[in-house]
């Protein structure tokens, strides 16, 4: 004997969709672009070519961006 129900709350699987393949592409490549950010602040705040406030500030910004990047993932 046979029984179908009916599905009332379906979610599609979206990570085997081709957008959400591109999306992880880009934001593969905008994690390594905010990395490569990160690594360069760092290099002139410890030679002091930028101020510990302009530092702060920067470092912020990226974990601001970080903390998106992530959101949009879930």
């Amino acid at each position: 004997m046979l029984t179908l129900n009916r599905i009332e709350n379906y979610q599609p699987d979206l990570r085997q969709q081709p957008d959400y393949k591109r999306c992880l592409f880009l934001m593969n490549k905008t994690s390594n672009n905010l990395n490569q950010i990160a690594h360069r602040l760092n290099l002139d705040h410890n030679k002091g070519i930028i101020s510990s406030s302009l530092y702060e500030r920067a470092l912020n910004t990226l974990i601001n961006i970080r903390d998106l990047l992530q959101g949009a993932l879930k």
